[in-house]
């Protein structure tokens, strides 16, 4: 394979990228960000692309998910907009989060890592791909902490419309268009790219949100 000193196309790379795998893996996907930083994003929403159209949930799912998170939203949009304590003005406004990532010198797999998820995971979550009501307020937090913005800004963000990939250039027929907003605990159970242990963490905060007591 070329090295990043030898110029590659858009199309080259994501040619070299699926004759490489049968399905996304984390190493991989890495590798390739590495070899062709100029196209991290868009092996990032390929990549994204490529497993959305291996798991399209149907309409009754969607619907049926949307019933079961309407009360744990509530609950989420309370503790993100009415935090205790003084809320301190920032400097500049909030771009997203893997752009404010950046300039803590964190590159996307390095902060993927830090917040315990994958990088499509963290990548979807900045495209507003995910119900903000369904993301565990422990990722909402992390977030706030690393990023050193207050709850409210991250809150704000993910909370407004969701944004389509708009970087990357697909040529092959398995990246259509991503779906509309899905729950986060759905995308845990078919993110290829988490491990076991990582699946497991954030399944359970599932259980412990829809848990009445």
């Amino acid at each position: 394979m070329n090295s990043t000193n030898n110029p590659n196309s858009l199309d080259e790379v994501l040619d070299a990228y699926t004759l490489a795998l049968q399905m996304p893996n984390r190493e991989i996907l890495i590798e390739y960000i590495r070899r062709y930083p100029q196209f991290e994003q868009e092996l990032i929403d390929f990549t994204m692309a490529w497993m959305e159209a291996k798991n399209s949930p149907s309409t009754a799912e969607i619907e049926q998910e949307d019933s079961n998170f309407i009360q744990l939203g509530m609950v989420a949009a309370q503790k993100a907009f009415h935090q205790p304590g003084e809320v301190k003005r920032t400097k500049s406004s909030f771009q997203s989060i893997l752009k404010e990532a950046k300039l803590k010198g964190l590159s996307i797999d390095q902060f993927a890592d830090v917040q315990n998820l994958s990088i499509l995971l963290i990548r979807k979550i900045d495209l507003r791909a995910i119900t903000y009501y369904t993301i565990p307020f422990e990722i909402i937090q992390s977030l706030s902490e690393y990023l050193e913005r207050n709850v409210r800004e991250i809150a704000g963000y993910l909370t407004l419309p969701p944004m389509k990939p708009t970087t990357a250039r697909y040529k092959s027929s398995k990246a259509p268009k991503l779906d509309a907003q899905r729950s986060f605990f759905d995308e845990v159970r078919e993110d290829h790219l988490l491990s076991e242990e990582q699946r497991q963490y954030w399944l359970s905060k599932e259980s412990e949100d829809n848990d009445p007591s």
